[in-house]
């Protein structure tokens, strides 16, 4: 079964970058994506930077975790991403990991933006994302995409 969960896993992030059909921008939304590469600076918080539609710094703090099925991790998190232009996003985060060795582990986080500021006052979506967590070295690499409706 872990085989057959790392396999999908891989081929998520592999696809990841693709095409859907059906998931066009509604006319007030934006499709956004790119990477996000952090470092743990405690157990329970990152820091970081973001790449693509969100390009500048990110910080992740972990409110919660449990144990799930056949060994994952479940987490909830808080995100605030500061674009290069000073714009501020903050979403609300539930994350699954599921253990590849007893130092790494494949993540999938699906984000709500709860509030904004600057362009993104208002702003309502939802951000996925895939990616690899090393414990032994404190880091953390996500692919996201999402969309982005509203804001100023």
């Amino acid at each position: 079964m872990r085989l057959s969960t790392f396999s999908l896993l891989c081929l998520a992030i592999l696809g990841f970058g693709s095409s859907v059909p059906g998931n066009q921008a509604k006319s007030d939304c934006e499709n956004i994506g790119g990477t996000l590469a952090v470092a743990f600076t405690s157990e329970l918080t990152t820091l970081g930077i973001v790449t693509g539609g969100l390009k500048g710094a990110v910080t992740a703090t972990i409110l919660e975790q449990s144990p799930g099925e056949d060994g994952t991790m479940n987490a909830q998190l808080e995100h605030v991403y500061v674009t290069e232009a000073g714009d501020v996003l903050h979403t609300a985060d539930q994350a699954v990991l599921v253990p590849v060795n007893a130092s790494t582990a494949l993540m999938t986080e699906q984000s709500v933006i709860i509030s904004g500021t600057g362009k993104f006052e208002g702003a309502t979506g939802t951000l996925e994302s895939t990616g690899v967590v090393d414990f032994a070295h404190g880091q953390v690499t996500l692919r996201y995409r999402g969309q982005i409706c509203g804001g100023q």
